[in-house]
């Protein structure tokens, strides 16, 4: 087997980040497991994930349905309900700040609105 320099070696990497936007706007959090919710607001948002700050922790590896309320390009409200899974949380000062990883990924097809909204935000120009 020919061993490859490293400097041409190519692996993922974890500090690679899938770009995250600003939306303004609410989740409603709902843990499978016992039915319990938690209001929360949007810090920022990826095709892959969202992240939220809220009053009350959830913990890691939770499961977890989001009903995201968010103003469309045409300041019309639009919801989404999207599954995932808590991936980190941290306490600052009386918030949490979490992330949530989707179960499947914003397209389209499973998620219109919030699919056009990411686009547009994606794609606009500061």
């Amino acid at each position: 087997m020919k061993k490859v320099p490293s400097e041409r070696r190519t692996r993922p990497s974890k500090s690679r980040q899938p770009a995250r936007y600003h939306l303004f706007g609410r989740a409603r959090i709902k843990l499978l497991i016992d039915d319990t919710s938690v209001d929360a607001c949007i810090a920022n948002i990826s095709f892959s994930g969202v992240g939220l700050y809220a009053a009350i922790s959830v913990p890691n590896n939770r499961q977890v349905k989001i009903k995201i309320s968010f103003f469309d390009g045409d300041g019309k409200i639009q919801t989404s309900s999207i599954e995932g899974k808590t991936v980190w949380h941290s306490k600052l000062g009386n918030f949490y700040l979490m992330g949530i990883r989707y179960d499947e990924q914003i397209t389209a097809a499973n998620q219109p609105s919030l699919f056009k909204r990411l686009m547009t935000l994606r794609n606009r120009r500061i």
